[in-house]
């Protein structure tokens, strides 16, 4: 890869979002996504057997909210950006957490996940499907082209951005080949990053 040669170039100091072990029980990533995917498992067959109205639509936020649940654990969401891998090429990363400024912005929309899952892909993968920080110029754009929701591609889970002309980088400043990345290059991404791939590994 590229390493981006944009001005405002600088090192992203990466950090898992922080756990309060005294809250929690648990002061392990790991732990606390495993426990989140136990609770979804447990509670979609009481939905199947108790629900009498909007049946699938339970179903599928359940499960949409356990996805952002585990991702917001990582640090994802939110004011929690201190572990994406993924940022709009412009954006200065000491700048990244400021508010109503940028969006998070899932490069498989969530939805798409939710019907992968039921599919039968594990729920320990989906949970690493990327996310991007992008302005909200960027996003409106993807929308304007029809592309916030759709256009997804799970091979190549940033093709839709190439499509509006969004350039991204990863968290070692290394330029993204939007069209081509592949998922299993941001599986390979993760396994540089010694505190995810020990999640990853961890849920396996």
């Amino acid at each position: 890869m590229k390493t981006c040669s944009n001005t405002h170039k600088e090192k992203h100091i990466f950090k898992l979002a922080g756990i309060n072990k005294k809250n929690k029980g648990t002061d392990s990533h790991t732990e606390l996504i495993q426990n989140q995917i136990n609770i979804m498992e447990k509670v979609l067959p009481i939905i199947l057997e108790t629900s009498k109205y909007g049946t699938e639509r339970r179903i599928n936020d359940e499960i949409n909210r356990t996805i952002r649940h585990c991702q917001n654990i990582f640090g994802w969401w939110g004011d929690r950006r201190s572990a994406l891998l993924y940022f709009e090429e412009s954006i200065k990363l000491s700048n990244m957490k400021e508010k109503g400024k940028y969006v998070v912005e899932h490069a498989i929309p969530a939805n798409a996940s939710v019907k992968k899952y039921r599919e039968g892909e594990k729920l320990q993968n989906l949970i690493f499907n990327p996310v991007a920080l992008i302005t909200k110029d960027s996003d409106r754009k993807l929308f304007q082209e029809g592309l916030g929701r759709e256009g997804h591609d799970f091979l190549f889970p940033f093709k839709r951005y190439s499509k509006v002309g969004i350039r991204l980088k990863n968290l070692f400043e290394e330029e993204v080949d939007c069209e081509n990345f592949t998922m299993e290059d941001n599986f390979r991404l993760i396994k540089r990053v010694p505190e995810l791939r020990n999640v990853l590994d961890g849920l396996k």
